[in-house]
């Protein structure tokens, strides 16, 4: 046996391959270790350890000079093997591994904001800081900033290549919208969010996002979405219609939604763009390519986005690597292609992003990184703690009163069933647009909350 051994370490912080076949170590010690593996080895040629060290957030690797090899037992299913060594550099990696998973063990046996502290270095004590109102919060987010000339004349020059789209995405916004004049409302819609002020504010906006991608709750009745629709089409505004996840239960709802907006697209003789954040309706939507341009929704472009990434261990070394996802894959882009989606809607999330091969429209400033089907809000406002949720059928729109408001220094807030982070340098600087657009970006969509 392994003297002063360390058993059930996670496989992701140390692993062997024993003559490149990988192997589970279920004992690790300063003199050897115990695996398991399926099929009985009669001559263990070369031993290869692999450790990831949470200081420095790598893995290394060290092949075993010298062995020796001792079979402990046969199992039903696999074989359990001892090794046991005299190679120093071995003993030097393991003493330090099993140092600091001995000190990440005493920090997990702490609460959370110490582990955080210890082993993250995340600053736990701005986590105190909050702003009362979300109002409040906003003011500081957007507070204007003088931008000397040449700035501003780089604002519009980037401004000139891009499409300026805003989201209409819930209630409030759906009666403002058929209530006030089209100048009237793109001049308030800035004013609320006290960004009147910025450059972006003075493009023209050619295009709306009528619905929630978000929120299924929060899609327009009907008779609202048709009335907002034939003003968009007397103003000479293009129309995007915006549909959430969907549930079985309004399968066949759907279905005649989808119906009316034909008939609409072809009274007009117009094509409509559909946003899709489900594959279920990329379903439904085969065979409706005359009158439908769909887009694929932020809730199908999955990537890691967090405020609280960069705090993750190894995030330097490895943020290259965010800039993908499943969309820079040739077999899903396929898959994607053979449904007819044709356009793609990002986020703009802190860090950069490899857009793909087509036409990509970035929603800007904020950042969705979690939705529940179940309302965290409501399970908060009706049932007085926001782990009791369930399917909301009548919804009595707390989102249009209440928030969840986050340490200040996050840029985080929690509107109706999703959590939200803010990238404020997208408003800030403007080399991060241009640097999109040489990618191909055509629009910019305004998701302000």
């Amino acid at each position: 046996m392994i003297e002063n051994g360390v058993k059930d370490l996670p496989s992701s912080m140390v692993s062997c391959l024993i003559d490149g076949e990988e192997a589970q170590i279920l004992e690790l010690g300063m003199e050897g270790f115990i695996f398991r593996i399926d099929n009985r080895i009669e001559d263990i040629q070369r031993i290869q350890v692999n450790y990831f060290f949470l200081e420095d957030s790598v893995y290394e690797e060290r092949t075993l000079q010298e062995f020796q090899v001792n079979e402990i037992e046969e199992k039903e299913f696999f074989y359990v093997i001892e090794i046991k060594t005299n190679d120093n550099e071995y003993r030097e990696r393991t003493g330090r591994l099993l140092r600091e998973y001995g000190k990440y063990i005493t920090c997990k046996s702490m609460d959370d904001s110490y582990c955080a502290s210890e082993i993250a270095g995340y600053p736990v004590e701005f986590d105190e800081t909050f702003m009362e109102t979300f109002e409040e919060q906003r003011r500081e987010w957007f507070e204007e900033r003088k931008l000397v000339e040449e700035d501003k004349k780089q604002w519009i020059q980037v401004m000139n290549n891009l499409e300026l789209a805003i989201a209409i995405d819930r209630p409030d916004r759906y009666t403002s919208y058929m209530e006030k004049d089209w100048e009237d409302y793109c001049k308030y819609y800035w004013e609320q969010q006290n960004l009147e002020w910025h450059p972006i504010s003075k493009k023209k906006v050619g295009c709306i996002y009528i619905g929630n991608t978000f929120c299924h709750k929060l899609f327009p009745k009907e008779k609202e979405l048709f009335t907002m629709m034939e003003k968009a089409r007397n103003n000479g505004t293009q129309i995007v219609v915006v549909f959430s996840y969907l549930r079985d239960c309004y399968v066949e709802t759907t279905k005649r939604l989808l119906e009316r907006l034909e008939e609409w697209c072809t009274r007009y003789q117009v094509v409509m763009e559909i946003v899709v954040n489900d594959l279920g309706l990329l379903q439904l939507l085969v065979g409706k390519e005359k009158w439908f341009k769909i887009s694929l929704g932020e809730l199908l472009n999955k990537r890691r986005k967090d405020p609280r990434l960069s705090y993750k261990l190894g995030y330097e070394q490895q943020a290259s690597l965010l800039k993908e996802n499943a969309l820079n894959t040739k077999e899903y882009q396929e898959l994607l292609d053979s449904y007819g989606v044709q356009e793609y809607e990002y986020e703009s999330c802190s860090y950069p992003i490899k857009l793909n091969n087509r036409k990509a429209h970035l929603h800007f400033p904020y950042y969705q990184t979690n939705t529940s089907q179940y309302c965290t809000l409501y399970a908060k406002c009706h049932n007085g703690d926001r782990g009791k949720q369930k399917l909301v059928k009548n919804c009595p729109y707390y989102c249009r009163e209440w928030v969840f408001l986050y340490p200040k220094h996050l840029k985080m807030v929690g509107y109706y069933n999703t959590l939200f982070g803010l990238d404020d340098q997208i408003l800030k600087e403007y080399t991060i647009l241009q640097a999109y657009v040489a990618q191909g970006l055509t629009r910019i969509v305004s998701n302000l909350l």
